[in-house]
């Protein structure tokens, strides 16, 4: 991890690594002059039939806060088991009504809204008002193309300047994900 705290000066890196395997995990870098607290209150527990690795920060500056939850859910577990567990997330989180950013690779692909497990995880987003801003294809092979690659926001609006909100993939050969991002501009001036 030491080649990770020092790839981007004036960043920390946060990270959640996993514990049985030496794939997936996740990790955020942040400025280091915001304020962090990790929100273990919103952690999901991987299981050996929910393995997944998340980590939760509320992340401040002057009067804007934001939590961020970075998840890796991995593949081919219990979709149905999943989103209940990320339903207790979501739940705590809109309760509250604090901006919110989610960012995940689900292995879930929404594509596949017509399959009811697919359809149940939606809903439960929906329900608590987070809402999908990643809307194209974010692994594509000649085969298929699959959305498993998600970014939701919830409650963003009043932290940011009238549809200042961009997100999308860029085309790489890094993975055989698209990376994905996006970019908020907030009417307060973080620096």
């Amino acid at each position: 991890m030491s080649f990770f705290r020092n790839l981007l000066p004036s960043y920390i890196f946060y990270y959640d690594l996993p514990v049985d395997t030496i794939v997936g995990g996740v990790g955020m870098f942040i400025k280091n002059d915001l304020t962090v607290q990790f929100r273990n209150d919103l952690k999901i527990n991987s299981t050996s039939s929910n393995m997944v690795e998340n980590l939760w920060l509320e992340v401040s500056k002057n009067k804007l806060k934001f939590v961020i939850g970075g998840i890796y859910r991995h593949p081919s577990q219990h979709i149905t088991e999943f989103s209940e567990s990320l339903q207790v997330s979501l739940t705590k989180i809109s309760r509250r009504n604090v901006s919110c950013i989610v960012a995940a690779d689900m292995n879930i692909d929404l594509l596949k809204f017509n399959s009811p497990v697919v359809e149940n995880y939606i809903k439960s987003l929906l329900i608590n008002n987070f809402l999908p801003v990643l809307l194209t294809p974010t692994r594509v092979t000649s085969t298929s193309a699959t959305i498993i690659d998600h970014i939701y926001l919830f409650n963003c609006g009043e932290n940011l300047e009238h549809n200042r909100m961009v997100c999308g993939n860029l085309c790489s050969d890094l993975s055989d994900h698209f990376p994905n991002y996006i970019l908020l501009k907030t009417k307060e001036k973080i620096d």
